[in-house]
């Protein structure tokens, strides 16, 4: 009898139209990681049920996970479209403008969530990673209070969120400080001790950093583990372990950018440059108009300036300007370009550009390197030492501080 019931309820649903089994095997597909699976069952849901929103939702987000971002947007804009006040399409467009560097669009879709649901506490660390990326250090940093005073369940990440706030405040003792506390709640968290190493590099702690990087790569072989761990070996000029952790990174994720573009860095450390931007190139092919695809151009900006291919150099540097406005290192590069081809009064231009992005982070070894570099072209030697010891005591195997000291007359 049982049998008999389950078939009519099958007829029925099957004559109504109604498919209820391919939303259900698209929600457990996208569980599973099958994201391919899940769009397959979801579009044929939406087929028959084409103002669901929660389907389109569900889609977009199986679409995000595949990186195919525009049609993740798409789908998110329909259910927004169908269902104002759902708060799930809302926060995942938001996440969705954030990879694509678009933090404005993504703020307003965050206070919106939080308009809809107030009690949606997680939103606020959403919201506190595109204040951090657009340089609002103290909206992030007060967005993650905001969650340890409101949700201590979620202590851990907002932590996390002000850890990284205040690194990029270069305030690194505070930064390790929110990491141990991380690591204290959620001893397992790889992130924080990949985190906390990078912190401990730029106060140039090398061995408790590389403790922590490896500690990271134990909790979680991951590709984005080993590609930070080739930032501290470029950093410290050990170029050929750099480009090691670069490739074991690009064996287990094929498309990371992150690798490529550290792995470039590597190589322009050695002196490779064709090599170096080959891998710039493989970066920008990956991510062309991501939210990091600036620093892509950055870094290939830079490799030209070494090759002395000062009009490749700016074309590229001009392009991370006009992806990302705020970005002192493009700057730096193109003062430095001007002031190679003694153009002085342009290269003091973007040293006071690069300033003026600098305002937040007077602390950083950058501020010093466009300080050192306006003082050159100024003349001013004796700013250009004070400035350069400063550097050096921050970044001491930084070669701009010890290039700019070289040049400046006995």
């Amino acid at each position: 009898m049982g049998r008999v019931k389950i078939v009519v309820k099958l007829v029925i649903l099957t004559l109504l139209g109604c498919t209820p089994s391919y939303f259900q095997k698209g929600y457990q597909a996208d569980k599973e990681g099958k994201h391919d699976t899940a769009i397959y069952y979801y579009t044929l849901y939406i087929q028959k049920n084409p103002k669901d929103a929660v389907a389109y939702n569900n889609r977009g987000y199986a679409y995000f996970q595949k990186k195919e971002y525009e049609l993740a947007l798409n789908d998110y804009n329909k259910a927004i479209e169908l269902k104002p006040e759902f708060i799930k399409p809302y926060v995942n467009r938001g996440n969705c403008y954030v990879l694509k560097g678009k933090c404005d669009l993504a703020i307003k879709d965050y206070d919106k969530a939080l308009e809809l649901h107030p009690d949606a506490i997680e939103v606020h660390l959403y919201r506190g990673y595109a204040y951090l990326y657009e340089g609002e250090y103290d909206l992030a940093i007060k967005e993650a209070n905001k969650v340890l005073e409101l949700k201590p369940d979620l202590a851990p990440a907002a932590y996390l969120l002000r850890g990284n706030a205040f690194m990029a405040e270069c305030e690194y003792d505070l930064a390790i400080s929110d990491f141990n506390k991380v690591i204290d709640l959620k001893c397992d968290f790889y992130l924080a001790y990949l985190f906390r190493g990078l912190a401990y590099a730029q106060t140039n702690e090398y061995i408790l950093a590389m403790n922590d990087l490896n500690k990271a790569i134990e909790l979680l072989p991951c590709a984005l583990a080993y590609a930070n761990r080739g930032v501290f070996y470029v950093m410290n000029c050990e170029y050929d372990k750099a480009i090691k952790d670069c490739e074991k990174a690009l064996e287990l994720e094929t498309d990371l950018a992150t690798a490529y573009i550290v792995r470039a860095k590597a190589f322009a450390g050695k002196g490779e440059y064709d090599s170096a931007i080959n891998d710039c190139n493989k970066a920008l092919e990956v991510e062309p108009d991501m939210a990091d695809s600036y620093s892509y151009y950055i870094a290939r900006g830079m490799i030209y300036l070494f090759k002395k291919e000062y009009d490749l150099a700016i074309r590229d540097c001009n392009k991370a300007i006009e992806l990302k406005y705020n970005s002192a290192e493009a700057y730096c590069v193109l003062a430095e370009v001007y002031r190679q081809i003694d153009d002085y009064s342009n290269a003091v231009k973007y040293c006071d550009a690069g300033l003026a992005v600098l305002t937040k982070t007077p602390k950083s070894s950058q501020n010093d390197a466009i300080l050192g570099l306006k003082s050159f072209c100024k003349k001013d030697y004796e700013k250009v030492i004070e400035y350069c010891t400063k550097g050096i005591e921050k970044e001491p195997k930084n070669a701009m501080f010890y290039s700019l000291k070289r040049r400046c007359p006995p």
